[in-house]
């Protein structure tokens, strides 16, 4: 990524569990080992992370573990920047490759480059509308009830 494109910046925005404090560490050494300092900033758990998505080109979705729902992916697309998750888990339900963001396969690096730089040089005008179809307050709520009126029936 730093190759194909010098000026980018990613931020790791989060706070560290206790005990995930080593691999936390682990992360920071193989940043500074590959000198991206200058690319890479641990900012941290972060009260504005509405500021930071409307900042942002991109949001990468990276985790190891699939995770039922990738609130962090509607937030950003709800703020109208594109995802770049992880293929597995939630993410699937809510990043449509080519549509609202692309998919990477865990652990594909080179992907994950190429989804990056593909996101960032293109346009995605109905992220927001996406979201807001498909994962909004009173939409995932009918959804519910109707699981419970079909469990009823």
């Amino acid at each position: 990524m730093r190759q194909r494109r010098p000026e980018v910046l990613g931020l790791i925005v989060g706070g560290v569990h206790p005990d995930r404090q080593r691999y936390f560490e682990s992360l920071q050494k193989q940043v500074a080992t590959l000198s991206l300092q200058d690319h890479i900033a641990f900012v941290g758990s972060q009260q504005h992370v509405a500021e930071i998505y409307e900042l942002s080109q991109v949001v990468v979705s990276s985790s190891k573990k699939a995770e039922s729902f990738g609130r962090s992916a509607a937030e950003a697309m709800a703020m109208g920047v594109p995802v770049v998750g992880t293929k597995h888990g939630g993410m699937l339900d809510i990043v449509l490759e080519d549509e609202t963001g692309y998919l990477f396969v865990p652990g594909n690096g080179v992907q994950l480059a190429d989804k990056i730089i593909a996101a960032t040089d293109r346009s995605w005008p109905n992220l927001r509308d996406h979201v807001a179809r498909h994962f909004s307050l009173d939409q995932m709520v009918e959804k519910t009830l109707s699981v419970y009126r079909e469990l009823v029936r």
